[in-house]
């Protein structure tokens, strides 16, 4: 049963990243002024603060970069979805996809788009998402306890 866990977590972390939004959507939050396909013919560079401005839950008139923003978002939230699910039906186990998502969420929070997603979620009623992210956040909260 463990291997079994341990490899449909590997395989719901591959499905991820292969899925090509959801894949870029990792690359928005590890690097700023990147580059990305935003159309066919059209590319362009995204920013942390593009990210942000793009995630917002009013004033939704979106250019087309923040619709791509969106686009990649939503493609990463609903694989968090997927693995929160997985988790709380003992498909898997937290450890097993501890990393990469701890990196993930560590960079939301180092390049300041940590609330732009949190705001994001909780608007579009992304609960296992929510759930996840707590995970990340009551993680920390026990290690600056214990520092």
């Amino acid at each position: 049963l463990r291997w079994k866990q341990a490899n449909a977590a590997r395989e719901i972390l591959k499905e991820m990243l292969a899925s090509p939004r959801a894949n870029d959507a990792t690359m928005m939050l590890d690097c700023t002024e990147r580059e990305f396909a935003i159309a066919p013919n059209q590319k362009a560079t995204i920013t942390f603060e593009e990210i942000q401005n793009a995630l917002r839950t009013d004033n939704l008139q979106f250019t087309s970069k923040e619709v791509y923003i969106r686009d990649c978002a939503d493609a990463f939230l609903f694989h968090v979805e997927l693995i929160e699910q997985a988790i709380r039906n003992e498909l898997i186990e937290f450890r097993d996809i501890k990393f990469p998502m701890e990196y993930y969420i560590a960079a939301m929070r180092k390049n300041n788009v940590y609330n732009a997603y949190n705001q994001f979620i909780k608007e579009y009623d992304y609960k296992n998402a929510e759930r996840f992210l707590s995970r990340f956040h009551a993680k920390l909260k026990t290690s600056k306890v214990m520092s």
